[in-house]
């Protein structure tokens, strides 16, 4: 499962370990609790593919902009 990042159009925070692909694109920013959806116009990066919270945490990983936050499906 990939972990995303999300800037929040809203007030610029990164948000950080968000599974979009769980939520159907929508986030909750942590830092000023607006809901948004990480479509079009939305900052949105992949931090990992395959990793856990558990596994990652504590590790910064390089991040690459997604091409699409949430798979059609």
């Amino acid at each position: 499962m990939k972990v995303y990042s999300v800037r929040c159009p809203d007030c610029g925070f990164m948000n950080r370990g968000l599974y979009l692909e769980e939520t159907g694109g929508w986030f909750e920013c942590e830092f000023c609790g607006s809901v948004d959806y990480a479509g079009s116009g939305v900052e949105v990066y992949v931090e990992s593919e395959g990793m856990t919270p558990e596994s990652s945490a504590g590790r910064a990983a390089p991040l690459r902009r997604a091409a699409s936050a949430v798979s059609a499906s």
